[in-house]
């Protein structure tokens, strides 16, 4: 959530080690990412940084008002919750394996005539020091002939169009590279889907809070300027007014 008016004290902790740990974060000038960022509590006249904790939250908390705002017109029976899974890979391999994955995803999603709308959103969490595993969300607005039917789709079929959509050298070794779900709290999965990178920060000593900020730091250097979500048909979202 938004800092809104108040600094709470949090923030301000979260802010003074982003800040700190700015000089030993390759990539990250605190003139050009951070600006105004130690000064800043989420407000309409916020630094806009994504490595700001308060405006990272408001920006994503807009999304999730926009995406709850078509999602909640839908029956909750006609929506589906998916998952697809690509092979781990380094800081280094992120920013273009993201980059080709999504355009795939989207071309899938738009393959699939038992759809009314979608909305994908990107993710990257970090497996071990400088690798991650990307994946991709889905919440889909599905026909009636999903379940059945010339056009219905199943976990084989939705595996099958995937790896046939993925070279060969970003399949996933998990044994369930694709899960689907119903969805039984839609607020939930919004919210879910819609989280800002910040959402778990966590750590009880100032060593473990400044390595969380270091990595999450990274984390969002190496996905900076990629397209971080799509959406279409009935789940396509618009902007605030």
């Amino acid at each position: 959530m938004p800092a809104g008016y108040r600094y709470p004290h949090w923030l301000k902790k979260w802010h003074s080690l982003m800040d700190l740990a700015a000089e030993g974060v390759p990539g990250i000038s605190p003139d050009i990412q951070i600006g105004r960022m130690k000064n800043c509590a989420g407000n309409r006249s916020s630094c806009e940084s994504p490595y700001c904790p308060a405006c990272s939250g408001k920006n994503y908390h807009k999304l999730q008002r926009r995406l709850m705002r078509v999602a909640k017109e839908i029956p909750q029976s006609q929506l589906r919750f998916a998952t697809f899974v690509i092979e781990d890979c380094s800081g280094f391999e992120l920013r273009g394996i993201a980059k080709a994955t999504s355009a795939i995803a989207r071309d899938m999603l738009r393959s699939v005539p038992s759809l009314n709308g979608w909305f994908m959103r990107q993710e990257a969490k970090p497996s071990s020091p400088g690798r991650y595993h990307p994946h991709i969300h889905v919440l889909m607005d599905v026909k009636a002939g999903y379940s059945s039917g010339r056009n219905c789709m199943s976990v084989l079929k939705w595996r099958g169009l995937w790896e046939a959509a993925l070279p060969d050298d970003l399949h996933s070794v998990q044994q369930k590279p694709v899960v689907i779900k119903s969805v039984y709290d839609v607020a939930g999965i919004v919210k879910y889907l819609c989280k800002s990178p910040w959402s778990k920060a966590h750590g009880e000593t100032f060593e473990e809070k400044l390595l969380s900020v270091i990595r999450i730091s990274d984390q969002i250097s190496d996905m900076a300027r990629l397209r971080r979500y799509a959406s279409s048909g009935t789940l396509s979202v618009t902007s605030d007014n």
